[in-house]
């Protein structure tokens, strides 16, 4: 699973973080292993202990825009994954595994991806007489996390296009990808060269635009965008340029 684990990833679906972090997650997107499983690590870096509460959503994807329905008592029924645990305490430093299963079996056939949302809402827990416990209300800081359930291993079908200052990516296929974005030029040492890239997971039917970084020369006219299937078996590359003004 480590080759799906892009930190810096640029994902589809807003995260809840701001930056005063008061939890860190392992990874904002996870890919379901063959058994059908994922793991999320939550550690807590608040002086504190924090009450943590999962909060699970049903994605898709109409018209290009993201649809959410949250996983409630009421539509018990319908939910098609699992986390253990749903809620939970963390201590001050310490970390705790978080596993989100499918209720369906894993070998099941699926032409397209299932998509979830996991949002990690931490709130500070005090015990009574706890020093803390008068103290105003403080608020903590949480993260959605994206839970992805491959479908079918096929090419991906990107289109995109190079402005010289953003590459616009189109997700025409029926299955999301993964696609990194060089921005990268001959020019620039070796040094920036990691600055220079950007990867992201692109849904289907999703449009994305992702910026020229600052560390590029702005007489930059070349990207290439490397798109991969979700488990790595297919590959698309794009060459883009855009004439110079």
């Amino acid at each position: 699973m480590d080759i799906y684990k892009l930190i810096s990833l640029l994902i589809c679906i807003l995260c809840l973080s701001t930056p005063a972090q008061a939890i860190q997650i392992s990874s904002l997107a996870e890919i379901a292993n063959e058994q059908g499983e994922a793991v999320f690590t939550v550690k807590n870096t608040e002086l504190d202990r924090v009450f943590l509460n999962v909060v699970m959503y049903k994605l898709s994807v109409k018209n290009g825009k993201i649809e959410k329905t949250e996983y409630t008592r009421e539509n018990l029924q319908q939910w098609k994954i699992n986390v253990y645990p749903a809620r939970t305490i963390i201590e001050p430093g310490f970390e705790k595994d978080f596993r989100v299963t499918l209720v369906a079996q894993p070998n099941q056939q699926r032409k397209e991806d299932e998509l979830y949302q996991l949002a990690f809402i931490p709130t500070p827990y005090f015990k009574d007489g706890d020093d803390h416990a008068n103290h105003a209300v403080q608020m903590a800081v949480g993260f959605a996390s994206l839970f992805i359930v491959p479908g079918q291993d096929i090419q991906p079908k990107i289109k995109a296009d190079y402005d010289g200052k953003s590459v616009q990516l189109i997700n025409i296929g029926p299955n999301a990808a993964r696609a990194e974005i060089n921005f990268c030029t001959d020019r620039m040492p070796s040094t920036n060269r990691r600055d220079c890239r950007r990867n992201v997971y692109i849904l289907s039917g999703r449009e994305l635009t992702i910026p020229k970084p600052d560390s590029v020369p702005s007489d930059s006219h070349r990207a290439k965008v490397e798109v991969k299937s979700l488990r790595g078996s297919h590959s698309q590359i794009l060459h883009l340029e855009t004439k110079p003004t």
